[in-house]
């Protein structure tokens, strides 16, 4: 099985899948999006030229399906998929892809806007300007594509409420 969480810059993905990879150490497998492409980015410059985001690269986009798909083939985990899906490209590239073949719970972290924006101007290891510009953008995408997704509200919730709420979702 795949828990996909979802959500725009800033709201608490990699927090959340982090505090269940506490909770259900021997059980899954986190894969950060973020770290991927960075990875990627690391070993050949020129690839990040196939668009400007891990959501919209699709050099990004087909390696990182190869991951999930390896480890897919490879694991009895269920596998924690960490990545704003706010670009079509990796809505249709990704997700569309594991999504028809089942098994995938899709979770999307929400929280207000003036939350999300505290959130990015206290996180030094972001670019906070283009994040806060995406924002309403990002939203409205996440809005407008995922009627079916499971939404968690962040706002007043610590990141072992989250958790615990996701878990609650699972077959564990």
């Amino acid at each position: 099985m795949i828990i996909w969480l979802n959500g725009t810059y800033g709201v608490g993905k990699t927090t959340v899948a982090r505090k269940i990879g506490e909770l259900l150490d021997t059980e899954i497998e986190i894969l950060e999006s973020d770290y991927y492409y960075q990875e990627m980015v690391k070993e050949n410059m020129l690839l990040a030229f196939g668009g400007t985001l891990p959501q919209n690269n699709k050099n990004f986009l087909m390696r990182f399906k190869k991951v999930i798909e390896e480890k897919l083939e490879n694991t009895n985990k269920q596998l924690v998929i960490v990545m704003a899906l706010t670009q079509k490209e990796g809505v249709e590239l990704l997700f569309e892809h594991f999504n028809l073949k089942g098994n995938v719970l899709h979770i999307i972290l929400t929280a207000s806007e003036e939350t999300i924006k505290s959130r990015i101007n206290s996180d030094d290891n972001r670019e906070r300007g283009f994040a806060i510009e995406w924002l309403k953008y990002n939203l409205a995408f996440l809005d407008a594509n995922f009627p079916d997704a499971i939404r968690i509200d962040t706002e007043n919730e610590d990141a072992d409420a989250i958790a615990n709420e996701i878990i609650s979702h699972l077959n564990i």
